[in-house]
């Protein structure tokens, strides 16, 4: 709380002290005369008890010094006046301040909250990431197994049924999956810029989870795995599987393959052999070829 100046205070102590002396020192029962003179230049006169004239003497007083009483009581109202405009500037600061401290004090919680925030998003797609990663479908190809068949076009004549086994190793079905083979019997090797084209179109399949397919067959000759044999012809088989997850916002998958017979053991012309627990002398090897290879 503002207090008031000294001199003020002082100013106002003198003035009651010199009024006490005032009054104590008449004589209140006294009767005192205040004289005017009239517009004739007569006296009138009124007579007063002390307490009486004494307040007429300070009425006087005070109307005599009215100038004064004026120019200080202007004062007073300007001291009060700048008093209360430096309060509110103060105030109007103060407030100023604690806008100001507000606000950063948003921000700061703000951030926080966006942080929380963020925190929770990237939780969440770290959990949601593994649970895909540990139960989406994984589809790979297992081997290349085989049947020695007659050839319905040419009578007496035999060809290999080579079947690529797709297996979904995952936790989880596929989602339209799509699968293509082909193969090629070349004179040479397949050249380094070899597109691996396909024939046909795909072929839409669902492959549960854990769960083994045969994908379209690859034909070879019996005569022509002779000569692979022999290393005068070369054979590959290769082929592109695409599926979906059974997550929603998945990318698609693609595993592709690629393999060609690298030996040939037996007479591919009459894998036959009487009491052979196989039922066939013949035995094919297949190795990865090293290009049309990925698993996403």
């Amino acid at each position: 709380m503002r207090r008031f100046p000294d001199f003020l205070v002082g100013f106002l102590a003198g003035f009651a002290v010199l009024l006490v002396i005032f009054v104590l020192s008449s004589d209140f029962a006294a009767h005192y005369e205040i004289c005017e003179k009239t517009n004739t230049g007569a006296k009138e006169c009124a007579g007063y008890n002390g307490l009486s004239y004494a307040l007429y003497k300070i009425w006087a007083a005070l109307d005599a010094l009215n100038g004064a009483i004026t120019a200080i009581a202007t004062a007073f109202i300007a001291w009060f006046t700048l008093s209360l405009r430096q309060s509110t500037d103060k105030l109007w600061d103060a407030g100023e301040r604690q806008l100001g401290l507000l606000a950063q004090t948003s921000a700061a919680q703000s951030k926080d909250m966006q942080d929380s925030v963020a925190v929770a998003k990237e939780s969440a797609e770290i959990s949601r990431t593994s649970l895909i990663s540990t139960q989406r479908a994984y589809v790979r190809v297992l081997n290349f197994p085989w049947l020695w068949r007659g050839d319905s076009d040419r009578p007496g004549k035999f060809f290999y049924d080579i079947t690529p086994i797709v297996e979904n190793g995952g936790n989880t079905q596929t989602v339209d999956a799509k699968i293509n083979v082909n193969s090629a019997l070349r004179d040479q090797p397949l050249p380094d810029d070899f597109d691996f084209p396909y024939k046909g179109e795909y072929g839409l399949t669902l492959i549960g989870a854990h769960q083994t397919i045969g994908a379209s067959n690859a034909h070879i000759l019996d005569e022509d795995l002779l000569l692979v044999r022999r290393g005068q012809k070369f054979f590959y088989i290769w082929g592109t599987i695409t599926y979906r997850d059974v997550f929603p916002d998945t990318p698609e998958r693609v595993t592709e393959f690629c393999t060609q017979i690298s030996r040939v053991f037996g007479n591919p012309l009459d894998p036959r052999e009487t009491g052979n627990p196989k039922g066939t002398t013949v035995e094919i090897y297949f190795q990865i070829y090293p290009k049309h290879q990925k698993t996403t």
